[in-house]
């Protein structure tokens, strides 16, 4: 930026927030501490003519919004460097690689009046990442009224390293279509109440951290107690095993952890590690049916801090998550966080032995490791202890094994939206039991709940089973 450093009609603004990138923050920021009456929103990859922008510029005198261009021109690195060195010059003859039509209001370029944009409340800044903010924004445009003028004109997007949607677009992709879907759906009266309903949007944090790569690990999740929720059965010695590391790996690399272990119907001898756990719940129950969202809920039930991690006694997520679980807190307050964004790795038993032995020189990228050939949506999920009641903790009519985990997704990014991670998460190897879906005489049963979530309205549901199962 020091080609234009002290410019005088330009104000460089470098604001960091919890760590996920969010496009229509930095836009509302601009926009609060703009000076002008009208905006021009300018992604930094296109470039428009001169005398279009002259031209919407003048429009705005009639309409509130302006879209300047129809068709995207797209440059490879060699003719963007060219029209670079040639001043911009529009005269691009063979340097157009392909083109693409848009029918977006509000993407790459737009002019916008700033009373009109502030009444809207700007961007939509739960739409995480990149990819899908420029549409929930064209819905507030056109359910708002607002007159729209679009030029039929070429704008040419220049060459740059990565896909423009990058890691974050699909790290949040569902969530980001969950809040497309509900603004599209509103009622007049139900957009108009949402609007209302934000009270601030592109504030910039008092405190800006500009050198986290300083600060020494353990530092920055020092000071909010997690409580972290571990399921138990103790089937067999693999499993207690996998139980001892994960609750050494937490504390290790969150030492102000609460370490919550929920056994159900064995009593496993936990004096190797009893110094790191909180507590040790262990529950008899009259079937020997492993019932993880009664389990869940038990462990909920005796937390100390505002913040949870259920995790699986076999279930290992990157360490760089927990370190800096401080960046995460704001996401938590409002979503349900998913640490992983692949299929899980299904480590064998070398494979598992080698991670516990040596965890902290282990390849995770190493060749060898297995997939599952589906993505899962449970194993280790992140939330709020306020956000869990609000959505009735899990559903405590699931009996054994099955549906719990994606009937909890499903209400969970229904009311909240589900953030995933793009990190992997790692699954401890034991041989396997008769505490799984299809042993599970309760399943058909636990299947049609989950039916019951993919089908209806998420928050009725909540409200007809109640609250009575959870301790506030």
């Amino acid at each position: 930026m020091n080609k234009i450093k002290g410019h005088k009609d330009i104000n460089h603004i470098f604001v960091k927030n919890d760590g996920i990138f969010n496009k229509s923050w930095g836009c509302n920021i601009g926009a609060k501490t703009a000076k002008g009456d009208y905006l021009i929103f300018n992604d930094s990859d296109l470039f428009l003519k001169l005398n279009t922008y002259h031209l919407a510029l003048k429009l705005l005198n009639k309409y509130d919004i302006i879209n300047p261009y129809k068709t995207i021109y797209y440059l490879d690195e060699k003719n963007s460097n060219s029209f670079a060195s040639n001043n911009y010059n529009f005269n691009l003859n063979n340097l157009i690689s392909r083109s693409y039509e848009s029918t977006v209001i509000s993407g790459g370029i737009f002019l916008i009046k700033k009373e009109k944009y502030l009444q809207l409340k700007g961007f939509d800044e739960d739409c995480y990442g990149w990819g899908i903010e420029d549409g929930v924004f064209d819905i507030k445009i056109k359910k708002s009224k607002l007159s729209i003028n679009m030029i039929n004109d070429i704008v040419v997007h220049t060459h740059h390293i990565g896909e423009t949607k990058g890691d974050n677009y699909y790290s949040y992709k569902n969530m980001n279509e969950n809040i497309y879907r509900k603004y599209e759906s509103m009622s007049e009266e139900q957009f108009n109440e949402k609007i209302k309903s934000v009270k601030s949007f592109g504030e910039i944090p008092n405190l800006i951290i500009n050198k986290v790569d300083l600060i020494s690990e353990n530092e920055l999740n020092k000071n909010e107690i997690i409580d972290v929720i571990i399921l138990h059965g103790n089937a067999d010695d693999s499993r207690t095993r996998n139980l001892f590391f994960v609750v050494k790996y937490y504390k290790e690399y969150l030492p102000n952890s609460n370490i919550i272990i929920v056994e159900q119907n064995t009593e496993t001898d936990i004096n190797e590690i009893k110094d790191l756990v909180g507590t040790h719940l262990k529950i008899k129950m009259p079937k020997s049916l492993f019932c993880r969202s009664y389990l869940f809920n038990e462990g909920y039930n005796i937390r100390k801090g505002k913040y949870l991690i259920f995790s699986d006694n076999d279930c290992v997520i990157n360490k760089d998550i927990l370190i800096n679980i401080n960046n995460l807190l704001t996401t938590l307050d409002k979503h349900i966080v998913l640490p992983y964004n692949k299929p899980v790795f299904n480590l064998n038993e070398i494979q598992t032995k080698s991670l516990i032995t040596d965890y902290k020189n282990f390849n995770y990228g190493g060749f060898g490791l297995t997939r599952r050939n589906c993505y899962s949506n449970g194993g280790v999920v992140m939330i709020s202890s306020e956000n869990y009641y609000k959505i009735g903790g899990h559903d405590p009519r699931f009996i054994g094994w099955g549906g719990e985990d994606d009937a909890f997704f499903i209400k969970s990014n229904n009311i909240l939206g589900v953030v995933r991670l793009n990190y992997d998460l790692f699954h401890l190897n034991h041989p396997k039991n008769l505490h799984n879906a299809e042993n599970n005489p309760n399943y058909k049963n636990n299947y049609a709940y989950y039916m019951e979530y993919l089908n209806g309205n998420s928050n009725d549901i909540i409200n007809k089973i109640g609250w009575n199962h959870l301790k506030k």
